[in-house]
């Protein structure tokens, strides 16, 4: 019991420096109400967030403050209200705006691929462990890996149609034995 509650602490915890560096991503059109120090110090904020070397003097971000504060008080006027950070990011990158708001795109694109759980990793694991059993000990990295790859994706391999797939393969099959 005590294990599970240090583990929800510690994903609260990182949850909480989330929010702190990238919460007013979520609702950019609510940013129009902002006194522009206030953002400033946000964007600030997460510059230092994603240095990436936070010790050195000449280390570089992700992005640059100064721009991405600049950018999100001409965008927040631009997207429709409660858009999300997804949606925002789609629209820019729908309407082609990626050069005119670069700080923002490269944001929203952190923010939205932070894993919210290691579920997916844990996932994986236990998906490999049904593949390589004591019995297929000796299988191949390349062969291990694809199948890891279609148990992982099954959706998406479910919706194969396999008709075409048999027809290749038996086609090259047949072209090999034609050749020996």
């Amino acid at each position: 019991l005590d294990t599970a509650i240090i583990s929800i602490q510690n994903r609260f915890q990182q949850f909480k420096i989330y929010e702190e560096n990238f919460g007013f991503h979520y609702n950019i059109s609510s940013l129009k109400g902002w006194e522009n120090v206030h953002l400033m110090d946000q964007c600030k904020l997460l510059h230092n967030h994603l240095l990436h070397d936070p010790d050195s003097m000449s280390s570089e971000s992700d992005i640059d403050a100064i721009e991405l504060c600049e950018e999100l008080q001409i965008l927040s006027s631009l997207v429709p209200e409660n858009y999300t950070a997804q949606e925002v990011l789609q629209f820019i990158h729908s309407n082609n705006l990626n050069g005119i708001y670069p700080n923002i795109s490269i944001a929203l694109r952190i923010l939205l691929t932070i894993p919210v759980t290691v579920a997916s990793g844990e996932r994986s694991f236990s998906c490999l462990k049904l593949i390589k059993t004591y019995l297929r000990s000796s299988m191949s990295q390349e062969c291990l890996v694809s199948l890891a790859q279609l148990s992982i994706e099954s959706d998406i391999a479910g919706q194969l149609d396999y008709s075409d797939i048999l027809q290749d393969f038996s086609s090259v099959k047949a072209g090999k034995k034609q050749n020996n």
